[in-house]
C-alpha cells in the first residue's frame, strides 16, 4: 500500500476486480448474477445488463482509431473484470439508477438531509482485514 487506509483516494481497476471475488466468495453465485438479481431488477432495471462473451445486436458497434481512421472494433470481453466496466446501459435505465443514489446516499450534505446513507456513515464502517 503506498498510503494507509482512509487517508488518500487512489483509483485502481483491480479494486473492482477484488471487489467482483469477494462478492461472488460470498454469495456463492457470478458476479452478474447477483448484481442483476439484486441491484438491476430491484431497481427495475429492464434494459441493463453485463457484457460477457454473448450479447445482444442492440450494441453499437464499437471503433477504433488506427492510423489517423477508424476501423470496427469488438472488445474483447474478460471474465473477472466484469465489475471494471462491462454494465451496459441505457438512459432510461441511468436515470433510474441515479434517482436511487440520490435518494440513498447525502454525499457530504449537499443534498437532502433525510437521506438514509452519508458518506461520513460509511467513512465510520470499520475496515476489514481480507
Amino acid at each position: 500500500m503506498n498510503n494507509e487506509p482512509g487517508k488518500v483516494h487512489e483509483y485502481a481497476t483491480i479494486n473492482y476486480d477484488v471487489l467482483e471475488l469477494i462478492i461472488e466468495k460470498i454469495t456463492g453465485q457470478k458476479f452478474e448474477n447477483y448484481m442483476k438479481e439484486n441491484v438491476l431488477e430491484a431497481l427495475n432495471m429492464q434494459d441493463s445488463f453485463f457484457r460477457t462473451n454473448n450479447f445482444p445486436e442492440e450494441i453499437t458497434q464499437g471503433n477504433k482509431v488506427d492510423f489517423l481512421k477508424t476501423r470496427p472494433f469488438d472488445a474483447p470481453a474478460y471474465y473477472g473484470n466484469t465489475a471494471v466496466g462491462y454494465l451496459v446501459s441505457n438512459t432510461s435505465d441511468l436515470a433510474k439508477w441515479m434517482k436511487n443514489v440520490n435518494r440513498l446516499f447525502d454525499f457530504d450534505g449537499f443534498s437532502n438531509p433525510h437521506k438514509t446513507i452519508s458518506c461520513k456513515t460509511i467513512q465510520e464502517i470499520p475496515h476489514t482485514t481480507l
